[in-house]
């Protein structure tokens, strides 16, 4: 009886990456996305202030950035004591769904404070004893997805540029 080949995974099945590849693909994606839009981009030897990478702009400001990766909806959140909203801090988030090219958001993270609802962003002081330190969150919601639309990176990136 002839063996079956093999399966090998099909390049876009990202349920197939656990968290933490899913999380690496993410970034790496991230930083040439940006170089691929002529940005510079230097990678922290050490990522303990929860900033995966820097991006020098036009005007040679640096923006931070911090990339968040999920598979098709849920929630992300950002320790406070590591994430404080500034002008010039940012969120990229790649929505990742089976067979398909990520779908990828550029943030500014003062975004998140202004207009926090549309957005599904929530802030989470738990109290004292419990498992989770302060943090904000971002729930990836169908509305929050749509609202998401005018931070989709390619548009965001355009704006990002120009400034």
């Amino acid at each position: 009886m002839p063996q079956e080949a093999p399966r090998h995974p099909s390049r876009r099945t990202w349920s197939q990456l656990s968290a933490q590849q899913l999380g690496r693909y993410g970034e790496r994606l991230a930083h040439l996305e940006f170089s691929a839009y002529g940005f510079d981009v230097y990678v922290p030897d050490v990522d303990d202030r929860s900033v995966d990478f820097v991006v020098r702009l036009p005007d040679h400001r640096f923006v931070e950035i911090q990339v968040k990766s999920i598979r098709n909806r849920g929630y992300v959140f950002m320790r406070k004591h590591l994430f404080e909203p500034l002008d010039s801090l940012y969120v990229h988030i790649n929505v990742f769904v089976d067979d398909r090219e990520p779908d990828m958001y550029l943030i500014p993270s003062i975004s998140l404070l202004e207009t926090p609802l549309r957005l599904g962003f929530s802030s989470h002081d738990y109290g004292p004893g419990l498992k989770s330190p302060p943090e904000w969150g971002l729930q990836l919601s169908t509305q929050a997805m749509a609202a998401l639309g005018e931070f989709s990176f390619d548009r965001a990136i355009r704006t990002f540029a120009g400034r």
